[in-house]
């Protein structure tokens, strides 16, 4: 059972008070999203010496209403969600799988706010209320070695997706720009991956995983919006035990830039290291660490064209960031009992983006 809201309002501080007004004639609106989901799931295990096969079904029953100021949105849905596994395991430590599987990814309040957000003139943004959940299929191939020492993993996939949610920008008469989300993406990517965990010595260890694939994207609405290219990132770590139980780590990676249907956004890299150490028999842990410490801050890219306009942005923010964690452990739970920790992850929602106006 979820429940969003999200208020919409554009404030003005005058000159000399420090009360912020409604500006008059610019429009406000409140929204309530309630999304209610019931599932049933089972699966079947077969094995046969060194091969196995899982198969598993789960249906979903999804009630989802969206309340505005003056007008609401119903919509429910139902989707059966198959999943098909079979691993061989030629060794104690060596294992190939095979999978298929579906995935839904339901739009978060992001999308479906149809607030229209005309902080910025000449760039317009509105949600879509209407939104129909992704379906995704996936397929892929995944070798594992697992020893001691060494663990390696690699996945060759491929997924294709028919309604996936895409953001739509069009050009008005008055020049302005239009942007909204759409279920009418068809879109294919396949690639591969790797991730190598090394630790030659109890005091060192080494970590690092890449991937490289190639998207191709279109549309299902007759628009003739079309897009591909290839994207690649890789990431690596390194932990070393020094003198005196001084845990020192460092981390860094780079990702490409990123297609979407009507442009690109620009790739990225970030680094840390940290310093830890624990006292009073490793029931209070010191960590100092520092992130993107050699520039202060950091800028990206993102381009979109079509053929009526061209459009690039650019936006600077703060990179470099220090910190210090200090946490200290007393009484006698055990690391079983802290597992009533929250477990829930909402992996199914479609959320986040930015506008020209801010981010979520």
């Amino acid at each position: 059972m979820r429940l969003n809201n999200s208020t919409n309002s554009y404030l003005q501080q005058n000159p000399g008070s420090e009360a912020w007004v409604p500006i008059v004639n610019r429009p406000e609106n409140n929204l309530d999203q309630t999304q209610d989901i019931l599932g049933a799931y089972g699966s079947y295990t077969l094995k046969l010496k060194k091969l196995s096969l899982r198969a598993g079904l789960r249906y979903e029953q999804t009630w989802s209403n969206v309340l505005l100021t003056d007008t609401n949105f119903h919509f429910n849905f139902q989707n059966l969600i198959p999943s098909v596994t079979m691993s061989y395991k030629f060794s104690e430590s060596t294992s190939v799988r095979l999978s298929y599987n579906q995935r839904i990814s339901r739009p978060g309040i992001w999308y479906l706010n149809p607030f229209v957000d005309n902080s910025n003139p000449s760039a317009i943004q509105q949600g879509n209320p209407d939104l129909n959940p992704e379906i995704s299929n996936s397929f892929s191939v995944n070798f594992s070695n697992i020893t001691p020492k060494l663990t390696i993993n690699t996945n060759l996939y491929t997924a294709f997706t028919n309604n996936s949610i895409e953001r739509v920008s069009s050009l008005l008469n008055d020049s302005t720009t239009f942007t909204t989300f759409k279920n009418i993406g068809l879109s294919t990517r396949s690639g591969l991956s790797l991730s190598v965990n090394w630790q030659p010595s109890k005091l060192l260890r080494i970590n690092g995983n890449g991937s490289g694939g190639y998207v191709n994207m279109s549309t299902n609405d007759g628009s003739g919006l079309k897009n591909k290219g290839a994207n690649y990132g890789f990431q690596a770590g390194v932990q070393y035990t020094l003198p005196y139980e001084l845990k020192w780590s460092m981390n860094g990676g780079y990702y490409s830039p990123n297609v979407s249907l009507q442009g690109n956004y620009s790739g990225y890299y970030y680094y840390n290291a940290s310093l830890s150490h624990d006292f009073f028999k490793k029931k209070l842990n010191v960590n100092l660490r520092a992130s993107n410490f050699i520039t202060n801050s950091r800028s990206s890219n993102s381009s979109m064209s079509t053929a009526e306009y061209k459009s690039n942005s650019t936006y600077t923010y703060v990179y470099r960031n220090f910190g210090v964690t200090v946490v200290y452990s007393f009484g006698k739970l055990k690391e079983q009992i802290k597992k009533v920790q929250r477990t829930i992850e909402n992996s199914d929602v479609k959320g986040g983006g930015q506008s020209s106006g801010g981010g979520q």
